[in-house]
């Protein structure tokens, strides 16, 4: 699945959160992620389930919808 992206199956959306278990690596001195939990969150403002647990769908990047608010957090530069 490495090449698939996870989105929203209410809306499409890219715009997904998910809780994650980090540890402290004081070799590599970095956080890594230890465990990923299966629920996702829907951060679609449009999306019926916003802030919602939803489930999700794996596609290919060229299979992406993009919502309105994906265009918009597109423009916005992640940390």
């Amino acid at each position: 699945m490495s090449n698939y992206i996870p989105v929203c199956k209410d809306c499409g959306t890219m715009n997904l959160g998910a809780d994650a278990l980090v540890v402290w690596d004081t070799e590599q001195n970095s956080w890594d992620i230890d465990n990923v939990f299966d629920s996702s969150q829907c951060y679609n403002e449009e999306c019926d389930s916003y802030e919602e647990e939803v489930d999700i769908d794996w596609v290919l990047p060229e299979d992406v919808k993009p919502t309105s608010q994906d265009a918009l957090d597109a423009k916005v530069e992640r940390f």
